[in-house]
């Protein structure tokens, strides 16, 4: 082959898996307006939103769990490719036959399982797939499309089901999960080695293996565990901006639209920044970012000033992004393959099924307290995480060098 067909094929590849992730990520956030709104519409009862969560929340956690078998057992790319397919039988299915508010519940549990299963291959076929050298620019690349996922799909799933009936987004939903399932064929052809060595053996490997993995190798398991729990927080802290920009600011949800939009900017930035300075792409960043995050979200709880609300958010997602460039390019050099499936399916949980589950919860909390409350107790509770982080890591590299007198 030559230099110049190899560097187009290279580009077609980081170019094909940017798009499945990103189409990936529009689904999702398109799902939890649409199906949230559709419950609500069926029922007319707030209340009723809270089995959203419990159908989301059961089956994420049983395929996380099972996720090494699985993935490893087909490889990543069928995993992906069958967990796209089954989602369009669902929504096809569903919006022929759907006849009750159950349907609902039962197609919200199946459809965040396969989804999650879904990004859980794919993101262990990202490490597969990328060399050393790419990893970087694809992963900042890849963060910078998600901001215009967050942006974008709640969006659109609104737009959805205000306008059109669940039965007609289901078969729109369909139609983006078959471009998908479309484009993850083009990997095929690109002429890509992507056998994975020993494969029986991985797939041997269970939840239970990679989370003692974890629990047990240092500085890497403890900062991906951490940011499992940021993402769980931060899952807790989107939900309350609502309630708390009425109460703060006596606006209505349009601003707190305009503070979490604020946030999507700031993560596009923090992206670009990381994709021209990768020297800032070191692990022992993370705890210094977890800390100042939880501190400037702090912060955001106590301003008054709606401008300065909105630019402490616009930080806020600044640092986020470069902690997940960071977190997902730890995870692609750091963690043993055999994991990935297990790790990236736990991580993928966190900050999506797990984290509205808990925000789901720390409603309630708010409405016994104050959001206030519960969104200061969150961001003191990520600082606190923060430091721990760094006293860990520091004990951690003066272990090493007495090791190594």
């Amino acid at each position: 082959m030559e230099p110049w067909q190899d560097g187009r094929m290279k580009n077609n590849k980081i170019n094909v898996l940017l798009f499945i992730d990103f189409f990936f990520r529009i689904l999702s956030q398109m799902s939890f307006p649409l199906f949230s709104g559709a419950v609500y519409l069926a029922t007319g009862k707030a209340s009723q939103l809270a089995w959203v969560s419990v159908a989301t929340f059961l089956p994420s956690i049983i395929l996380t769990y099972q996720s090494n078998r699985i993935i490893h057992g087909f490889s990543p790319q069928k995993t992906m490719q069958t967990a796209l397919i089954v989602r369009i039988l669902l929504f096809i299915s569903f919006a022929i036959g759907m006849k009750s508010i159950w349907a609902i519940y039962v197609l919200i549990a199946l459809n965040s399982a396969f989804h999650q299963l879904g990004m859980a291959a794919k993101r262990t076929l990202d490490a597969k797939l990328l060399l050393f050298n790419e990893r970087i620019s694809y992963n900042s690349n890849k963060v910078i499309f998600s901001n215009i996922a967050v942006i974008v799909g709640p969006l659109l799933g609104g737009i959805l089901i205000a306008y059109l009936k669940l039965k007609t987004s289901l078969f729109f939903m369909a139609s983006v999960a078959l471009i998908l399932l479309i484009f993850s064929t083009f990997l095929s052809h690109l002429n890509i080695d992507q056998k994975m060595t020993s494969t029986t053996e991985k797939s041997k490997v269970s939840g239970r293996h990679s989370l003692s993995y974890l629990f047990s190798s240092g500085p890497v398991g403890f900062t991906v565990l951490s940011n499992c729990l940021i993402g769980i927080i931060l899952g807790v802290q989107a939900p309350l901006i609502f309630p708390f920009v009425k109460e703060v600011f006596n606006k209505n949800t349009d601003s707190a639209g305009l503070l979490l939009s604020s946030a999507g900017i700031g993560g596009m930035v923090g992206a670009f920044f990381i994709k021209k300075f990768p020297q800032f792409i070191h692990p022992k960043n993370i705890p210094w970012l977890i800390l100042f995050d939880g501190f400037i979200f702090y912060l955001f709880t106590e301003a008054r000033n709606f401008s300065i609300s909105a630019i402490i958010f616009t930080s806020l997602g600044i640092m986020s992004a470069v902690t997940l460039v960071i977190v997902e390019g730890l995870v692609q050099d750091d963690v043993p393959e055999h994991h990935h499936p297990f790790v990236f399916s736990l991580t993928q949980f966190a900050s999506g099924a797990g984290g509205a589950s808990f925000g789901m919860l720390a409603g309630y909390l708010a409405e016994v307290m104050t959001t206030k409350t519960v969104l200061s107790g969150a961001a003191i509770i990520e600082s606190i995480i923060g430091l721990g982080l760094i006293y860990m890591g520091t004990r951690f590299r003066n272990n090493q060098k007495k090791v190594n007198l």
